[in-house]
């Protein structure tokens, strides 16, 4: 990878590692995701992207899918349930999208609105847990 492309995707993983808004950066090679990294406020609220299979490709109606646009500095708004299932359908993000010139390589920025961080389902923590056993009628062997 060039030295400015180093820079550049070093830049965005730096940005991610530090900012307080709720980011996500998705490297794409070959045109499947290979890595994902989400901002501390992006793991607070559970944002991340959809999966719609094994290796992940860019899905439908996204930058990352459109092969006619190699760079979108500005970026482009849209409903962030597209690329986040958990997200509210009013919710926005903006994308951005780098594509590497001489490689089938990109870049995808995703900066979501900021939400108040989700609850984590802490049910499994209620009672002891032979008190969890015998609720589900399943006695410990002992």
């Amino acid at each position: 990878m060039p030295s400015a492309s180093r820079s550049r995707s070093a830049l965005c993983i730096c940005f991610i590692k530090f900012t307080s808004q709720r980011a996500i950066l998705v490297y794409w090679d070959n045109g499947y995701a290979k890595y994902e990294w989400r901002s501390s406020s992006a793991v607070r609220t559970r944002a991340r992207i959809r999966r719609t299979g094994d290796p992940q490709e860019p899905l439908p109606g996204t930058l990352a899918a459109d092969a006619s646009v190699v760079q979108a500095w500005d970026g482009i708004e849209m409903s962030a349930a597209i690329w986040c299932p958990e997200e509210a359908p009013y919710m926005k993000l903006r994308e951005f999208k780098h594509s590497y010139a001489s490689r089938d390589r990109v870049l995808t920025l995703l900066l979501l609105e900021s939400a108040e961080p989700r609850a984590w389902d802490r049910a499994w923590q209620d009672g002891e847990s032979y008190d969890q056993f015998v609720a589900n009628e399943r006695l410990p062997v002992r």
